[in-house]
């Protein structure tokens, strides 16, 4: 379906009534077993082959921190936006120390040059590297934490005025592992798109959004855990690894982040290339890696993996390809099936455990 035509739906909430128009009728049962499951995977793989890297890792965290925050920026091709994202930084109003760590991931334009003019200061520590991609350059960043807590910037976006004061103000006051704040999207002088937080010392990992950027954490989530390697979408490791670590989050009102609206970023220019299976690759990996941390989930969680899926399938539908669309279903449902087993309230949920690919498909095109 048009993007256009579907954006314009859902605003109408049209989009809610094909739903219920079409759900009634719409069901199409298939076999989960391991034969399936086997077949489906050789096909996806002869679409695109699995990464296969883990987010285990052996960090190293300082027992005695010199800094509050410890703030990584992954930076390549940035020659345009750099100097605004660290301008944006040391214009900090605040009685909280910190360092920048600036991984100049490999950089073929004028990026080295123009993060050279800040290596005299000292709350910068610049870092030149062979090209890792972003996730390898976030992780060199994260091999030795000398902070409480870390974090993510993105190197063609900005910090809001009072963003480091107002985050670690709450993260002194809650002790919470995760504190996350509002934040925009702009493009130019135009803001695009706005994240809502209310102040709330106590609440739940579902408020958090799935990006790395736009919080702290503390550095010791970080002892065991980098950003996989190799993918597309790598910050999923956000919502399932790190969320359900967190033992405590808060989240405040102020806006801290602005995030630069990419036309040519991954979000915009995945549609239709192979690589575009990285969404399901990196979710399987992440749930192994998940059993290998002992990372505990309960019920409340399939509803978060559900949706995560649907989002999988969405993405890889741009492939246009029905029998990538049911091979996706095929092993998404195994998998699902492998960590819920109870009957969900929810529509989506409840597809995935019936193997009812119609259902879920027609839930991942108009919902």
């Amino acid at each position: 379906m048009n993007d256009l035509l579907y954006m314009l739906l859902k605003k109408s909430s049209l989009n809610k009534l094909v739903y219920k128009i079409r759900r009634r009728k719409c069901h199409e049962l298939i076999t989960i077993d391991a034969e399936t499951v086997s077949h489906a995977n050789e096909l996806l793989h002869s679409i695109y082959d699995n990464p296969q890297n883990s987010c285990i890792a052996e960090n190293h965290i300082s027992d005695s921190p010199r800094y509050d925050l410890q703030i990584i920026v992954p930076a390549y091709n940035v020659e345009k936006y750099i100097k605004e994202c660290l301008d944006s930084v040391l214009m900090q109003q605040t009685s909280f120390s910190y360092i920048v760590k600036v991984i100049n991931d490999g950089s073929t334009d004028e990026t080295g040059l123009i993060l050279e003019q800040y290596k005299h200061i000292s709350q910068i520590q610049i870092i030149h590297q062979r090209n890792k991609g972003f996730s390898g350059a976030r992780n060199t960043g994260l091999e030795h934490i000398d902070a409480r807590y870390v974090m993510f910037l993105d190197s063609d976006d900005k910090l809001m005025p009072g963003a480091i004061q107002k985050l670690m103000e709450a993260a002194q006051e809650t002790r919470a592992d995760i504190v996350e704040g509002s934040s925009i999207k702009f493009l130019g002088p135009i803001v695009t798109k706005k994240f809502h937080h209310t102040d709330e010392k106590q609440a739940s990992t579902d408020r958090l959004f799935g990006f790395a950027w736009g919080k702290v954490y503390k550095s010791a989530m970080f002892a065991h855990i980098k950003f996989p390697e190799g993918y597309w979408f790598e910050d999923t490791v956000c919502s399932f690894v790190l969320h359900p670590m967190a033992k405590s989050v808060s989240t405040i009102s102020h806006c801290i982040y602005g995030y630069r609206t990419n036309l040519k970023g991954i979000s915009r220019s995945y549609r239709g290339k192979p690589k575009v299976l990285d969404s399901l690759y990196v979710c399987e990996q992440l749930l192994k890696d998940m059993k290998r941390l002992n990372v505990l989930t309960d019920e409340n969680w399939a509803e978060r993996i559900a949706r995560q899926f649907k989002l999988n399938a969405k993405r890889i539908a741009s492939l246009k390809r029905e029998d990538a669309d049911k091979a996706l279903f095929t092993v998404q449902c195994h998998l699902f099936r492998e960590m819920f087993t109870n009957k969900k309230p929810s529509a989506l949920a409840q597809a995935l455990l019936d193997g009812d690919y119609k259902a879920f498909k027609l839930q991942t095109t108009w919902l």
